[in-house]
């Protein structure tokens, strides 16, 4: 016993070391300005973590404790919030309004009070407020000047589900008001929950108060900002969180006399829109007004789904009267799945009063802080997703993907029901992390624990599903507090425990009698199906039951958010990319349980889910390139990759669409890296899949080189040696030359038995450098000197964020790099073969190198040419979906007809 005791203490020490350098480094960071935020990579904690831990603790803590340090501050921060992308029309002349002096000489109470508000809660770390506020100051710059005269400016946000579009256009808003927006109108969804719920979400960070059932004067009590300050309030709020726009409840108010705001949050209905549209109309006055209108979830509804020769869709039409309607207005749309939007056509309608919502003024990119867990988290890192995705296999039975509305359902499948006792057990463990504050409580929020069924579009089904799903929380439930306690526990309990054992237990220093203690003293779960057919509200009182399982189908596909969602069961497939992501309620931030999520789902489902997010990162790079080539939003040529199941959008979004087979050859390519991520663990990555590389190929060694060579060459190396090691490889993706990386390896591997099936491997040899790898030297006894390669940055190479250049001109070899291994006169493509270069590199500074690059002085990097000779045979081909820009850039010679509908 006095042995365990011992342990215990000294690991109490050793956390209690390991708290106070955490904590030292969390106070330099809190008095870190935006440039260094922005330059505070996990490369530059670890060394911090390192620096302070020896400097207190000198070799006291191993590479394990440092993780555990720098895990926890990635966690408690969100790591990186990186700046929006924005793109805007270089040839048009914008009013630059929004100045640092007017910022300066306004009171910015609004967006104070929001900022306080944020702060006060510490449910947003630092950063990412410091990055919110900055991004919303580039999307008010934006916007129409509201002291100017007529303007109609239309934008888009674009981000992603679930990763808080909401707190941007909340920013937006409040900077918006404190430079003279008179009226916001927010379009929030087509489905009466997402609007009340927004409209929730704006009393809380922008109006400062909540409104009784149809008044709009009779105040209740103050919520969220109304709390920090009331100096200022709203001079009128048209709708409520139980009420909707009606023009009979309208009051008589003439805005133009005012300098209050005022604020509608509507439905897209298009009653609800008629009705705005008559009010506006009402009287002239108010079309002088400056109005900010935001389109939530702008890809739903808003699109004109109509032929290009009939009247807009009711919607679409209603919204675009809305900006024919006023005469100093900014339309801006938010979504997170924009294909729809940019397939719009971008032309103008014959009637100058139709042009359609086209972001053609500005469109931006956020891009999501580092603990948000999205596609890439689910569905593409192997870490992450094999732990939080689980396949379904055993459905088609008891619940099958395909059926009709009438159909019965006999059983639970034995799959979801492990889905319920996982859930009782992660709420348990859960409450523990509350209780030694891992999960923070402070943010009411993390108070909640929820479980997402999506399993049939139809309303019936999901109501006939939740009696048979509350049957098994009694079984639970009661299983739990009759047998709890009773050693030989009955068969419910059995279950339970294996289910612990099996996916809770490794990774929690928790026993099961501890979470039978937690459960036994916790409520039932909740259960509710949330449609139009059912009674059911989906209620988020604090006093309430903070646990719920929610059974739904469209209208958790959409927008709503579920508040502590940590397990999802669905069997929903839908046959759009935008439609499939938007049912990924389970996308968003899981700050202190992100190990705990789990999903279920079919192997199918998964796979769709893998191909879309490859596809959507492959259309956020597209915006990354294009704003660093200062390209305007008409220029966006997009393309997205098709699917052979699933459509990019519904049909009738995607009339002005067409799919392209693009070719895809590396035939006769030169490729040569010149950025390099910053992140040493990626650069110690890569120089361990170089050397594991040279250790498979070292007896393919070419003891006398040709022409005299200083290389170290290989010959003859087979293909799978150079296709394993560019598998572990990490080439950043500003390394445009290189293409698609997925594309490359899928056409490596298609000539792997042909014209690629054996390389020549060289190590590059500079004649003079910094000092000798002394590895090579080593290895091989041969002297290979670092390669000196100067930082290069301008306004054109964004060196601020994760990328380093160590070129210019897109390349890191010499001239005579295609000469490596060949005879003298010989060509590569005479030889047929292809050569793989690796290059030992030193980055070097200049004197006017800025300061935030110089500490990336004599750091050592991995850096490759790869150079494959001419083919002639028939290469591959990948499906996209084009939109007309992309079209017109890449296939006008092509003898079709853009936008045109076949006759049937």
């Amino acid at each position: 016993m006095a042995k365990i005791m011992t342990i215990n203490n000294e690991t109490d020490l050793k956390q209690q070391k390991k708290s106070m350098v955490f904590d030292l480094i969390y106070k330099k960071y809190l008095n870190f300005d935006e440039r260094q935020l922005d330059s505070y990579t996990i490369q530059v904690l670890e060394e911090d973590i390192k620096n302070i831990s020896e400097a207190i603790f000198p070799k006291q803590f191993d590479d394990n404790d440092r993780y555990e340090i720098s895990k926890s501050f990635r966690e408690k921060i969100g790591v990186i919030a990186l700046a929006a992308r924005v793109l805007t029309d270089p040839k048009k002349k914008y009013d630059d309004w929004y100045t640092d002096d007017l910022i300066k000489n306004q009171d910015n109470f609004y967006w104070n009070r929001f900022k306080t508000f944020l702060e006060q809660q510490a449910t947003i770390s630092k950063p990412v407020i410091t990055r919110l506020d900055s991004d919303s100051k580039r999307i008010v710059k934006k916007l129409g000047n509201p002291g100017g005269g007529h303007f109609l400016i239309k934008g888009m946000v674009i981000g992603n589900v679930q990763a808080g579009k909401t707190l941007s256009y909340s920013a937006v808003i409040n900077k918006a008001i404190d430079a003279g927006y008179i009226l916001i109108i927010v379009l929030a969804g087509s489905t009466e929950y997402l609007r009340s719920q927004t409209q929730s979400r704006l009393n809380r960070d922008v109006i400062g108060k909540t409104f009784k059932k149809e008044t709009s004067t009779a105040l209740e009590t103050p919520i969220g900002v109304g709390l920090i300050s009331l100096d200022k309030g709203f001079h009128t709020i048209e709708t409520s969180e139980e009420d909707d726009f009606n023009l009979t409840r309208k009051r008589s108010v003439d805005l133009d006399q005012q300098t209050a705001p005022s604020a509608i949050v509507a439905k897209k209905n298009v009653n609800v829109l008629k009705d705005l549209n008559k009010w506006l109309r009402s009287t002239g006055k108010q079309a002088e007004i400056p109005v900010l209108l935001i389109d939530d979830e702008a890809d739903n509804a808003s699109v004109n789904t109509g032929k290009e020769d009939e009247d807009p869709k009711a919607i679409n039409r209603e919204i675009r009267n809305i900006l024919k309607n006023c005469n100093r207005i900014t339309y801006l749309a938010y979504t997170a799945t924009p294909m729809a939007n940019i397939f719009i056509k971008p032309d103008e309608y014959n009637d100058e009063d139709y042009e359609d919502l086209f972001p053609s003024d500005f469109l931006v990119s956020l891009q999501a802080p580092t603990n948000y867990c999205g596609g890439d988290f689910f569905f593409i890192n192997e870490e992450t997703s094999n732990l939080a995705v689980e396949e379904i296999e055993d459905n088609e039975n008891s619940l099958p993907v395909k059926h009709k509305k009438i159909d019965p359902i006999i059983s639970l499948p034995n799959s979801l029901i492990e889905a319920l006792e996982y859930f009782y057990i992660i709420c348990a463990v859960k409450d523990i992390r509350r209780q030694k504050g891992i999960i923070d409580k402070k943010n009411n929020d993390n108070l909640f624990d929820s479980f997402l069924i999506n399993v049939s579009i139809f309303q019936r089904r999901q109501n006939d599903l939740k009696p048979m799903i509350e049957n098994e929380v009694d079984k639970i439930y009661d299983a739990i507090h009759a047998y709890g306690a009773i050693p030989n526990n009955n068969s419910t309990l059995i279950r339970l425990k294996k289910v612990f054992d099996e996916k809770v237990s490794k990774n929690e220093d928790l026993n099961w009698s501890q979470i039978l203690e937690i459960l036994q003293a916790s409520p039932k779960p909740e259960v509710i199906s949330i449609n139009r057919e059912s009674p059911d509200k989906l209620n988020w009182d604090i006093e309430g039951n903070k646990r719920k399982i929610v059974i739904g189908g469209y209208i958790l596909s959409r927008g709503l958010t579920l508040l502590g969602l940590t397990v999802s069961y669905i069997l929903r497939n839908s046959q759009a990319y935008d439609t499939l992501m938007q049912m990924g309620r389970w996308f968003g931030y899981r700050n202190g349980y992100t190990d705990l999520v789990k999903l279920w789902c079919t192997k199918t489902t998964r796979r769709n889910y893998s191909h879309i997010s490859l596809a959507l990162e492959e259309f956020n790079d597209m915006i990354t390139t294009m704003e660093r080539e200062n390209l305007a939003p008409r220029d966006f040529g997009m393309r997205i990759k098709s699917h052979p199941e699933i459509s990019v959008t519904a049909k009738n979004k995607m009339r002005s669409a067409i799919e392209w087979q693009e070719t895809v050859s590396f035939s006769d390519t030169h490729y040569q890296t010149y950025v390099f991520d910053k992140n040493q663990e990626i650069q110690d990555n890569n120089e361990e899949a170089v050397f594991t590389l040279l250790d498979e190929i070292k007896h393919k060694i070419v003891e006398k080189n040709t022409q005299n060579s200083p290389h170290i060459l290989f010959n003859d190396v087979p293909f799978n040696h150079v296709y394993r090691f560019l598998e572990k490889f990490k080439i950043h993706t500003y390394n445009s030359v290189f293409g698609d990386h997925d594309l490359l390896m899928r056409y490596l591997a298609k000539h792997q038995s042909g014209f690629l099936s054996n390389w020549d491997v060289a190590i590059f040899a500079k004649k003079s450098g910094s000092n000798t790898v002394e590895s090579i030297k080593n290895k091989f006894n041969k002297e290979i000197m670092y390669e000196d390669r100067t930082i290069y940055f301008s306004k054109d190479f964004p060196n601020d964020r994760d990328a380093l250049y160590l070129s210019g001109n897109r390349g890191i070899g010499a001239s005579g790099t295609r000469l490596i291994g060949l005879e003298e006169g010989q060509e590569r493509a005479d030889r047929i073969k292809p050569i793989l270069i690796i290059h030992f590199l030193n980055a070097k500074t200049k004197n006017d190198t800025p300061e935030n690059l110089k500490e990336y002085k004599n750091h050592k990097f991995m850096g490759i040419t790869q150079i494959i000779p001419s083919y002639k045979g028939e290469d591959d081909s990948v499906a996209y979906m084009v939109n007309k820009k992309y079209y017109d850039d890449h296939f006008i010679t092509a003898n079709i007809g853009w936008g045109e509908e076949e006759e049937e």
